[in-house]
């Protein structure tokens, strides 16, 4: 190994235009996109949901057995929590 290549005194920086012509793939991106239709029943199923203030969650949607993470000494030893309001299921 040429561990002078490590310790070189210059750098040279090279600009990358990606918008640049000769960069651009001509082989019809935009063919392979699709526009899904998402229903609003959609939203509020499966394991990860969208939740935000024009999106709440629902009463259904909360499980049984979320712990607040801060309350459980046995599952944050030796972690500490920047915030005690981690709530688990």
């Amino acid at each position: 190994m040429n561990k002078a290549l490590f310790f070189q005194n210059k750098v040279e920086v090279q600009k990358y235009d990606q918008n640049h012509k000769d960069n651009i793939d001509n082989t019809g991106t935009t063919s392979i996109i699709q526009k899904k239709e998402i229903v609003k029943e959609h939203i509020y199923q499966g394991n990860l949901l969208l939740i935000n203030s024009k999106y709440p969650m629902r009463q259904e949607s909360v499980k049984s057995d979320i712990e607040n993470l801060s309350k459980h000494n046995e599952l944050i030893n030796r972690y500490g929590l920047l915030n005690t309001n981690i709530y688990l299921s």
